[in-house]
């Protein structure tokens, strides 16, 4: 979304100015006239649109909620309270992003309706519960709910991140180091033993080969790598179909797909908890709740239980049609929908599976650690024994 600077007289005849996000200068134009802003001077500025949008982070705004939830917890007014974040913020972008939202307050917008202006950072949940919050006049409990909520999903993030990431790192090394002796040790071998007039072993042979293969088309190798990057993260952008697959397949891979279903229930469970036990209704807490996954399975039984529970079935009895979510699950908001304890049965739920899957991830890095190894050695040290066979024989002889 393009980025503008811009200046102005707000209702109460002082001049302002700040930076915004908008689709075009209409957009911005209609969106500070709705906050009582007289536009005076407006720029687009581009190098700021390509590098700004992508400087504010999950955990900055995580922080942001964090520290407002402090703040209006001690009975400060949310005005002084923007002013005193922004005044500490070191995060240029961020910094903007709370001035323009305490303009817009001081405009007579509610704080709703001003982070709904920017859905590229809070997102419906978030300006829900906020809206809940205004009206039912517990603005304060809610803000500190979705301040425990958000670091507890950014934890469960940093640990699926750090599990998936940690092999792929390492694998990615081992690739990298090999390729490295095949272009430049290899041939250095190849040299020696040609010079020397030796014989070399099939194995040894294969290597040698494969070396010169590596660097008569490595750049074409590297442009296929390329490719198949750029082209995957194309298909994955433009075709649902292929979005959809790529779903499918993750869901099913062995041990990630059980780490990635194990996350998606933890933040549906919390989410559905927090928006229920907040005062949303909870069809709307599960049509929130979507948007905490991207997994085109679980949003489209979201989309069914929504439409059984229209129906008059139980939350539980339209999950359990769904076959995505365990038995102890279905159980379990059995169990809360008896009792009438819905909300703490899911923050129950959220809390188990967290623990399963701080568990899954912990057990993972300590099996994969020693495969890692394996494959490691295998690549690596195969290609060193291969290329010394020769010289070992040379030594056996004499």
């Amino acid at each position: 979304m393009p980025t503008y600077t811009w200046s102005g007289i707000d209702c109460h005849g002082k001049k302002i100015s700040g930076i915004d996000y908008a689709n075009n200068y209409q957009h911005l134009k209609h969106k500070l006239s709705s906050q009582n802003i007289f536009l005076l001077k407006i720029e687009l500025k581009i190098f700021m649109t390509f590098w700004r949008n992508r400087k504010i982070k999950a955990k900055h705004i995580t922080a942001f909620i964090e520290q407002l939830a402090i703040l209006i917890n001690a009975n400060t007014s949310l005005i002084t309270a923007l002013n005193i974040i922004s005044q500490d913020e070191t995060n240029a972008g961020l910094k903007n992003l709370i001035i323009n939202c305490k303009n817009s307050i001081s405009a007579g917008q509610s704080l709703h309706q001003t982070l709904c202006q920017h859905p590229q950072y809070f997102n419906e949940l978030l300006c829900s519960l906020i809206y809940v919050g205004e009206q039912s006049g517990t603005l304060d409990i809610v803000l500190n709910e979705l301040a425990i909520y958000s670091a507890k999903i950014a934890s469960q993030k940093r640990k699926i991140i750090k599990a998936l990431l940690y092999p792929a790192t390492v694998l990615g090394i081992t690739f990298t180091v090999t390729a490295i002796l095949l272009l430049f040790v290899i041939p250095q071998f190849k040299t020696l033993y040609e010079g020397a007039g030796a014989s070399m072993p099939g194995s040894t042979q294969f290597i040698i080969n494969l070396g010169d293969f590596v660097q008569t088309h490595w750049s074409f190798i590297l442009g296929g790598i390329f490719s198949a990057i750029v082209c995957t993260k194309l298909f994955h952008q433009r075709s649902i179909k292929f979005r959809h697959y790529l779903d499918d397949i993750s869901l099913k891979t062995p041990i990630i797909g059980k780490i990635l279903a194990y996350g998606i229930i933890t933040r549906l469970t919390k989410t559905i908890g927090l928006s229920f036990k907040s005062g949303m209704p909870l069809l709307k807490a599960i049509a929130t709740s979507s948007g905490t996954t991207q997994n085109w399975r679980y949003q489209l039984a979201l989309q069914n239980i929504s439409k059984s529970i229209s129906n008059g079935k139980t939350l539980h009895g339209a999950m359990a049609e769904q076959k995505l979510f365990p038995a102890k699950v279905i159980q379990l908001i059995a169990l809360g929908e008896e009792t009438g304890t819905l909300d703490v049965m899911l923050e129950k739920i959220a809390v188990i599976y967290n623990e399963e899957l701080n568990h899954i991830t912990d057990n993972l890095n300590n099996l994969l650690e020693p495969i890692i190894m394996l494959i490691l050695g295998v690549l690596v040290g195969g290609l060193i024994i291969c290329m010394y066979l020769p010289i070992f024989r040379l030594g056996m002889v004499m």
